[in-house]
């Protein structure tokens, strides 16, 4: 799985993207230049295609974007392994 980041403003930003779930508390962060693009990526083998990230902008108070859900293969998988299960387990 992948993202792709994308600065289409005027200033240069840092962003942090946090791991949710599935691959520990795991966070990336970087800084992205005017008009800049890069590119994050992760197996997501070990959950069964399952993610959940946030991303972050430290330029930008209060932007939180949150993305979850499971990479669609066409093969049989595994259900959510964390359903159920509280923020804190």
């Amino acid at each position: 799985m992948s993202a792709r980041l994308i600065n289409q403003g005027r200033l240069n930003c840092h962003y942090r993207m946090c791991a949710n779930a599935y691959l520990g508390e795991q966070e990336w962060e970087g800084a992205l230049r005017a008009g800049g693009e890069t590119r994050l990526s992760w197996s997501m083998q070990d959950s069964g295609g399952w993610y959940d990230f946030s991303l972050s902008i430290d330029e930008l108070p209060g932007y939180l974007r949150r993305f979850a859900g499971r990479v669609e293969t066409g093969r049989d998988s595994l259900s959510d392994p964390r359903m159920g299960l509280t923020q804190a387990e």
